[in-house]
């Protein structure tokens, strides 16, 4: 599926075809995307100010690079739970359940 930009660790965005260390952690420090201002521009917001790039030329090849992998939105979600039976308040026996859910 698609990387939620405003979700995935750095090592997911790291793994997208262009991404360097200093890109990803500028994609981060720059979240949320998808609607600032108000404007609703989803991952065109990318686009907004110098997280691709300094350039026109460079955010736009960026962009092209990464349009049809990266989502503002999750379709997909991750559940973890642990759950731990306690006994005179220690651990007697724990439980881990991890789901996937899709939208």
């Amino acid at each position: 599926g698609m990387v939620n930009v405003n979700t995935a660790p750095l090592q997911v965005l790291r793994s997208l075809p262009g991404m360097t260390d200093a890109l990803a952690q500028t994609l981060i420090a720059s979240r949320p995307y998808g609607d600032q201002g108000g404007k609703g521009r989803g991952i065109g917001d990318l686009l907004v100010g110098s997280v691709l790039g300094t350039t026109e030329e460079d955010k736009l090849a960026r962009f092209r690079r990464l349009a049809h992998l990266v989502t503002v939105r999750s379709q997909v979600f991750q559940i973890l739970s642990l759950g731990e039976a306690l006994e005179d308040g220690k651990s007697s026996a724990s439980q881990r359940i991890q789901a996937i859910v899709q939208r």
